[in-house]
């Protein structure tokens, strides 16, 4: 069977408390099973690599996005640090660009006006066009544990 080159990891929306027995702790057995992904990927040879969970679109009174999974990404970022793994901030680019076009000017990118967390399709084209320009247009070579040396033809 083939395996994967990468393996990318994004997680954090489900995990939020009152998802039932779905719920993680991003301070306990979030960033444990974050460690058994990253690792399952590096034992079939695969290079993982995170992405932080992006944003919901959730706007508060001042206008701006009130982050709900802000501590889902730090222990995905203390994860990436630990374990040397490369990480794609999704979370931080979805807010900025949240917050840029505002509650109104976003509203289109949720799957409907009452859901704040999926989105619709344009939205999600937005997100991977985000996570695609974090990684390099070289197939992700600079992620590659050994890089192949530079052709000298």
């Amino acid at each position: 069977a083939a395996k994967p080159d990468y393996v990318l990891i994004q997680f954090g929306h489900n995990d939020c408390p009152g998802k039932g027995e779905r719920s993680t702790d991003p301070a306990g057995d979030f960033p444990d099973y974050l460690r058994r992904y990253v690792n399952d990927s590096r034992s079939i040879g695969a290079t993982p690599i995170l992405i932080t969970p992006m944003e919901r679109r959730n706007f508060g009174t001042d206008g701006r996005i009130r982050a709900s999974l802000t501590p889902y990404s730090d222990a995905m970022k203390k994860v990436a640090a630990e374990q040397h793994v490369a990480l794609v901030d999704l979370h931080a680019e979805s807010i900025a660009m949240l917050n840029r076009l505002g509650d109104a000017g976003s509203v289109h990118l949720n799957s409907s006006k009452a859901d704040h967390t999926h989105w619709s399709p344009e939205g999600a084209r937005i997100l991977a066009e985000m996570v695609a320009k974090a990684l390099p247009p070289d197939g992700l070579g600079r992620y590659r544990k050994n890089p192949p040396a530079p052709s000298s033809r």
